[in-house]
Order: C-alpha cells, then structure tokens, then sequence
C-alpha cells in the first residue's frame, strides 16, 4: 500500500504541482514567430542564401492548377466545404493575421483556434497537404488553443489586465506539452526501427534523390556518411525522449538542438526544425528571475560584464542585483557569502571580479562554473554553454554558502542595469 501511495502522490507532483507558467508566454512568441514565418515563406536554410520574404505566401497556391484533384478529403469530413483559389486565398490572409494577434497575445484564444483551423481545415480537406510540418502546428496548436497562452508577454496582459490570473497555477499545461513533445520523438523513433535506418539506406536514397541538398551536404557527407546521419538522428530521438526527463536535461536539449539544425541545413522542412526547437521552452524553468546574479558596480570589471551580459537576457530570465545599491538583508547575504568546506576566509566582494550566481534551487556557485549558469540560461549562448560544461568537469566546484540565513531579494528589488 505504501508503494501505490508514493505513485499516486509522485503522480499528484507530477501534473498538479503548483508552478509558474510564464514559459508558456515565451513558447507562445517563438512558436508563433515559427507560424509567420511559414505564412511568408520565410525559410530556407538549407539554400545557403537568405530567406526571402514571400507575402502573403499561400501553402496551396497549386490548387489552381491541381483543380477538383485537390479534394480529397479525410474519410468523415466530406463536409467540409470545397473552396476555390480566391477562397483559400482569403482564408490564408485572416489565418496570417491571426497568427500575429496570436504571437504578440492579443485575443490569444480566439486566435489561436483560426491558426488551429488554418492548418486542420486544409489538412482535412485534402491529403496532399498532409506534411510533418503541418501536423505539428496542427497538433500543437490544437492543445496551445485550450490552453492559457496569453497569461504572460502578451498585450492581453497589458489590456485587460483584469482577466488576468496571478499567483502559481498547476503545473498541468506545461507538462502537457512536455509529454506531446516527449511522444512526436517517441513514435518517430519507433517509425525509424528498420533496416533501411540501420544501415543507411534511407540517408542515401534521400540523398540520391536530391531530398538531401545544399552548400553543406558535401561536408556533412563526407565526414559522417549516410549510416553515420541515420544512427545520429535514432541517437538523438531516443536520448532526447529519455534525458530530457533527468537531471542531464540540458544535454537532451543540446543534442535535439543540433538534430534540428542539422535537418534545416540538408533538407527543405520549411519551418520544422524550428518548431521543434521552439518547444524546448516547455523543459525551460517555468518562472524568470529565479536565477539571480549579485555583482558590485563599484568593480568597473563586474559592472561591464553585466551590461554586456543583460543585453542577452531576453525576457528577464536572469535577475541582476547590485549589492552596491542594497541595504540591510540584501547586501548582508551577498557580503556574507563564504567558500564551502575547510576554507573559512572570507574576501571583499567588492574588490573581487567574479560574479556570484544564486540558482533558482538556492545553491550559490561563482567562477567557471557561475559563468557556465549564466551561458546556458542565454538563448545565444545556449550551444557555446556546453564547452564550459566541459571544462567543469575538469574544475571543482566551488560552491558558497551565506553565512548566516537572510532575505533573498525578490524580483521587485532587483536592480536594472539598462
């Protein structure tokens, strides 16, 4: 009975923990940028040339020339009514519309359901507009209407701010989208288990047949193969879907990360690579301004690395707190910080060039590896993160600790550097 207890409450963690969900908002603006950019026929990587900006840029132009051979609709929605060239062009443009309303959250349910149905009505109205693309805006989409996507980084928070609820919520939606994403590997790791993707010979048919192409296939080619791109792509599904549900979550998100790039710059996906890497955000911490870094501008060396470093901080998930600027509790804690273990001896923050990182789980970490905390919080510098990852390895930790319990500043008194 103990045993059935622990599950049900592990369980209970699982899905109803209360929790932030202010990642939400950041998917909603990356995962909707991703919307308009294949509104506009803005992609291309691949080409090794620019993106060039095709407005309005209809998915099913060729319905003009394909005619009545484009319905064919998916058995049960016969229903759905047949539209013409000018219809679908129409219906396109409110679509793109609606995909911008939806990005910067103005009217974010209402529409996120139109960019839901943009991509369910064509889909289900014809199967030759049934791409893997468009089924993960069709699915995801489809859970991200019924969900609170306009509760933060939206103009929905500015003008109705009423609507709005504060306060920590379950944690239920975000894992939603973790295990949806969890799944779209699975299965399509589960699809890849055959012959052909063990030993190559899907990659060299894709690559026979000009579905791989580009300025930088030659030397993807040649220095993996083909069998070496079919076992990194099995590699890197199976350890996404596993890692990204352990402590070592960071590298699952790495490894997906140069899957995908890899897959935009040897095929035309159109925008999947980044719709895939936009929904990483659910695996982010929830909550910004957890992490918070106390630096000294009385140190020109401290205050210049933090004006550098804020301009990469996007969306404010990192809190900077001069302690220079503090009084009471907030500067005796950083004042008071002190090396863990046998060494006692306490320097001058002040005088000091390292910055000290509070980690949103309340460990304080400084040198090499604070600046690997503050690295892999960055969206730009996400990917070069990992070579200090590396190099921690090499390096003790070296922990600090305050010397005595206080008040951790809370993002209201944090102060801006900009």
């Amino acid at each position: 009975m103990r045993i059935v207890a622990q599950l049900g409450h592990a369980w209970t963690q699982f899905w109803f923990a209360q929790s932030s969900i202010q990642s939400l908002g950041l998917l909603r603006i990356f995962y909707g940028i991703c919307v308009l950019a294949k509104a506009t026929g803005l992609w291309g990587l691949e080409t090794g040339a620019i993106p060039r900006l095709r407005f309005p840029f209809h998915r099913v132009a060729p319905i003009s020339e394909l005619g009545d051979i484009y319905r064919d609709p998916v058995p049960g929605f016969e229903w759905i009514p047949a539209m013409g060239p000018d219809m679908w062009s129409s219906f396109e443009i409110l679509a793109l519309i609606a995909a911008f309303f939806w990005t910067v959250g103005f009217l974010t349910r209402a529409s996120g359901i139109v960019v839901f149905l943009s991509f369910a009505i064509p889909m289900l109205h014809s199967r030759f507009d049934y791409w893997h693309h468009s089924a993960n805006f069709l699915f995801f989409m489809m859970l991200f209407a019924c969900l609170d996507m306009g509760e933060h980084y939206s103009l929905d928070r500015v003008l109705f701010p009423s609507e709005v609820k504060e306060g920590p919520r379950t944690i239920a939606s975000i894992r939603m989208v973790q295990v949806l994403l969890t799944w779209v590997y699975v299965s399509t790791l589960f699809g890849k288990l055959n012959q052909g993707w063990f030993d190559g010979t899907v990659m060299r048919i894709l690559a026979e047949t000009g579905m791989l192409k580009g300025p930088f296939l030659p030397y993807i080619l040649s220095t993996i193969g083909t069998w070496g791109l079919s076992w990194y792509t099995l590699f890197a599904q199976a350890f996404f879907a596993i890692v990204v549900w352990t402590r070592y979550r960071r590298w699952a998100l790495a490894v997906g990360a140069m899957l995908h790039i890899g897959i935009d710059l040897v095929m035309n996906v159109t925008t999947f690579s980044f719709q895939m890497m936009s929904l990483y955000i659910c695996f982010i911490h929830p909550e910004s301004g957890l992490t918070r870094v106390y630096y000294d501008s009385r140190s020109r060396s401290q205050w210049v690395k933090v004006q550098a470093l804020s301009l990469l901080n996007w969306f404010d998930r990192i809190a900077w707190v001069d302690v220079a600027s503090q009084v009471g509790d907030a500067a005796d804690e950083v004042e008071g910080l002190e090396p863990s273990g046998a060494d006692e001896q306490r320097g001058d923050f002040g005088k000091s060039d390292s910055l000290i990182v509070r980690r949103a789980d309340g460990a304080y970490l400084v040198g090499l590896h604070a600046w690997r905390e503050i690295t892999g919080l960055l969206p730009l510098t996400f990917l070069p993160s990992f070579v200090l990852e590396v190099a921690t390895w090499l390096v003790p930790a070296k922990h600090v600790r305050p010397a005595r319990e206080v008040a951790v500043v809370g993002p209201q008194e944090t102060q801006s550097v900009r």
